[in-house]
């Protein structure tokens, strides 16, 4: 126990093991949910795929990504402005500002549809 009441790190084999408040730190989108961060870092590997195929000039292949990159950021954003009450003022409207601006850009990567 340390001196100001906490208890120290738990040590395995001489390794820190990381608790739930460091794990928070640095990814604070698991304290809203796993499966919202697993997918936030999904889109963000995604999206710098996209940049690379572009700096390499293969635009259909950066177009194929960019589409999937489009439909994954929604995904990913909305369940969050589903619960805009567990983000601070800022974020929660730079989320909710996103999510629109994204939304423009789905419709038509998601409504594919011949017309009549």
């Amino acid at each position: 126990m340390a001196s100001d009441g906490l208890q120290q790190p738990a040590r395995l084999k001489g390794r820190h093991v990381v608790t739930a408040e460091e794990c928070y730190s640095a990814k604070p989108l698991l304290k809203f949910s796993a499966y919202t961060d697993s997918q936030s870092q999904a889109v963000k590997d995604l999206g710098n795929e996209v940049l690379s195929l572009l700096t390499k000039v293969e635009i259909m292949s950066a177009y194929n990504r960019f589409w999937f990159w489009t439909l994954g950021a929604y995904e990913a954003l909305r369940p969050m402005t589903d619960y805009l009450t567990c983000f601070d003022g800022p974020l929660g409207i730079e989320i909710n500002r996103l999510k629109q601006k994204l939304a423009e850009l789905r419709a038509p990567f998601a409504e594919r549809q011949l017309r009549a």
